[in-house]
């Protein structure tokens, strides 16, 4: 007697329930109503003025910095990044969304009387509200989705905290990021809303330029406001076997670009062939900034500025090395030869530019089906998500390296790889942005029934992780994962499972200089609609196919170079 709703957008909603204990049917019947669904009660709404995914960026300030930098430094020291944890942060918890403070004007929240809290960590190991909730594939309320509970047991946590920006950022783009909210959260700036963002296991990242750097302005303090709901509609996806704990539990910071062009993203492409002597290596950038504005509606413009504007990409690869013990991945990256070098091809506007759609950069072009300004805009297409397909201005470029030093579990042999957008100067080159990430070049393939690894039969030897502590919940110290990974390896392990959501970014890079083989894993599970008789129930509905997929598409945008 499994439950077999049949839920509409309006009107009537009639559906059977079949309760375990005690053993009886209910009819329910909800009468059609005029008011609005809350957005954390909307499966339709899960994201609103979010930034499209990239992979981790950190506005490096030189190629110097870049070579000298600590994997243990997650949020590193320069001018162009500014980060707001860990610290403690003005708190307040509300038993229910109905109490929850409102912001009012530029001072945000009236905080006046409240509490800190230590961020990042989740507030139910802090000490404070519900105590934390195990279930294994139980959900921790009632089913009825997308609705959610709006008493006692929905916590709403309100942080504060001021910043002052540099005086260096004014005329620039500012970027806000916020690692990991569980499971809901709105943000504002001086009391003014900068978005609104769902999945608890990626970052939401905001442009805040108009808000704190805007040409004209001036540097001064501004207050940053978050409000987390404990459970939302996005909580029916996060079922997995786990504690449910809530709050900002990953960190925090700003970061700024050059307005008039800017590294946005770029993909990491390896190959090796069968005799393993040399290994085919490509690299594509996204650049985005006020040249590539103009392509939304005068490409032709676009075009001729790119090719006016003197701006060059350059690229780099620096290794081999190994950072296989622990004093290695706490010092600073070690000196080594530069393995290539190039400048890639100029910044051309993209062949397969949809530019219809370019101003709508996470959501849908008016007239697109299912348009909605909540809706992410999400290619379906695999090789899209890979290869930045979409973007409006990119770089290209790639060689064959002879006598490379391959990547894997037993030999983690990795490169490091500089990406430098210059402009020319009365002195040189200046450098106007600088990006980085690990390579390890290595191919995967399943060739007879068996998964290789650069031609080589793989054995997986692997246990599934869950981002946990006793002291910080599902907020993680790098220490913490690094006892974790040095742990699984001491013991003969060479895979590990993102059971079951993506890792903060810092966990990916520990795997690669140890010599992890990572399995990652979307932020979606609904094993408890197995109590009506269909774990895969949401799966089937057609409204909650753009939060299946943004989910997806957001982790492999993010993670496709680790």
């Amino acid at each position: 007697a499994a439950r077999r709703p049949w839920p509409t957008r309006g009107g009537l909603t009639r559906c059977w329930s079949y309760r375990r204990a005690p053993y009886n049917f209910t009819y329910l019947t909800r009468m059609p109503t005029s008011k609005p669904r809350e957005r954390w009660a909307d499966e339709a709404c899960f994201e609103v003025n979010r930034e499209r995914m990239h992979v981790p960026l950190r506005a490096y300030e030189s190629r110097a910095a870049v070579l000298g930098r600590r994997l243990c430094d997650e949020l590193p020291a320069g001018p162009w990044l500014l980060a707001l944890t860990p610290a403690r942060w003005s708190f307040s918890l509300a038993s229910k969304p109905a109490d929850a403070p409102s912001v009012s004007g530029p001072g945000g929240f009236e905080a006046a009387g409240w509490g800190d809290l230590q961020v990042p960590c989740s507030w139910e190991v802090a000490g404070v509200g519900s105590k934390p909730v195990y279930l294994n594939e139980r959900y921790p309320f009632k089913l009825d989705p997308p609705r959610v509970p709006t008493d006692e047991r929905n916590e709403v946590g309100s942080y504060q905290v001021s910043f002052t920006l540099p005086a260096r950022w004014i005329g620039r783009r500012s970027y806000l990021v916020l690692d990991g909210l569980g499971s809901a959260a709105t943000v504002w700036i001086d009391g003014a809303e900068v978005g609104y963002s769902q999945d608890s296991r990626l970052p939401a990242e905001f442009e805040v330029t108009k808000l704190v750097s805007a040409e004209g302005m001036s540097a001064s303090e501004h207050i940053l406001s978050v409000q987390v709901v404990r459970y939302s509609d996005g909580s029916y996806l996060e079922d997995q076997d786990q504690w449910w704990l809530s709050g900002i539990q990953r960190h925090c910071f700003l970061y700024s670009k050059p307005a008039r062009l800017a590294i946005r993203d770029f993909a990491v492409s390896t190959t090796v062939p069968p005799s393993g002597a040399t290994a085919d290596f490509s690299l594509d950038v996204a650049l985005a900034g006020s040249i590539v504005d103009a392509a939304a509606t005068d490409t032709a413009a676009a075009a001729k500025a790119f090719s006016e504007s003197g701006l060059a990409v350059r690229a780099s690869l620096h290794g081999p090395f190994r950072l296989g013990r622990q004093q290695d991945l706490e010092a600073p990256l070690p000196a080594c030869s530069e393995a290539w070098a190039a400048t890639l091809a100029p910044p051309t506007l993209a062949e397969d530019v949809d530019v219809a759609r370019l101003s709508a950069v996470g959501r849908p072009a008016p007239g697109a089906d299912d348009a909605d300004p909540h809706h992410a805009l999400l290619d379906d297409d695999a090789h899209g998500l890979m290869s930045l397909r979409g973007c409006p201005a990119r770089a290209r470029g790639g060689a064959t390296l002879e006598a490379p030093a391959l990547w894997s579990a037993e030999e983690p042999n990795l490169y490091s790889l500089v990406v430098e957008l210059v402009a020319p100067g009365s002195g040189g080159e200046d450098v106007l942005d600088v990006e980085t990430c690990l390579v390890g070049l290595r191919s995967v393939s399943i060739e007879g029934g068996l998964l290789r690894v650069n031609g080589a039969p793989l054995t997986i030897k692997g246990v599934n992780r869950h981002e946990h502590t006793a002291e910080g919940g599902k907020a993680v110290s790098w220490e913490s994962m690094l006892l974790d990974a040095t742990m699984l390896k001491a013991y003969n392990f060479n895979a590990v499972r993102t059971a079951h959501y993506p890792n903060t970014d810092a966990w990916y890079e520990i795997c690669a200089a140890v010599g992890l083989y990572v399995v990652d894993e979307a932020n979606l599970e609904t094993h408890g609609f197995s109590s009506w008789g269909d774990e895969g129930y949401l799966s089937k509905q057609p409204s909650w196919r753009h939060a299946y997929l943004s989910r997806m598409t957001r982790m492999v945008r993010r993670d496709k170079n680790s």
